[in-house]
């Protein structure tokens, strides 16, 4: 009966080893499906639109155009994600710390980036 129990644990033990194991972050997996370069408009206003990119390493680059192409800003900027948040601060942000982030909430499905901030300002992005 004690070499029964024993042969359990060892077995319980392996099982549990196995299930605790990740393969990776799930942080990697989120930045690695946005990396690269988003173009799109705004929902509310079609005049609008945006070029944004995400570089894996957490930094970036967007510019936004009005009056259907004329250049708006250019920006450099860091971000991280945490969850469904996307979390940015600019370049002219920078000298505010490192806790400063504006929040949006975002989205990717079917190769679409959504960009929802809290002014209903509201983004669909394409890969480009």
């Amino acid at each position: 009966m004690n070499k029964f129990i024993k042969l359990f644990f060892v077995a319980l033990f392996a099982a549990l080893s196995f299930s605790l194991t990740s393969c990776g972050d799930d942080d990697d997996d989120e930045i690695s499906s946005i990396t690269g370069t988003w173009e799109g408009g705004n929902i509310r206003y079609a005049d609008e639109s945006l070029t944004i990119t995400f570089n894996s390493n957490g930094t970036g680059n967007y510019k936004s155009y009005i009056d259907y192409g004329e250049l708006d800003e250019d920006c450099n900027f860091k971000y991280k994600i945490e969850g469904e948040w996307l979390l940015l601060v600019t370049e002219d942000e920078y000298s505010y710390g490192d806790d400063y982030y504006s929040e949006y909430r975002y989205k990717i499905s079917d190769k679409k980036l959504y960009i929802y901030d809290f002014m209903s300002e509201n983004w669909v992005l394409n890969k480009k």
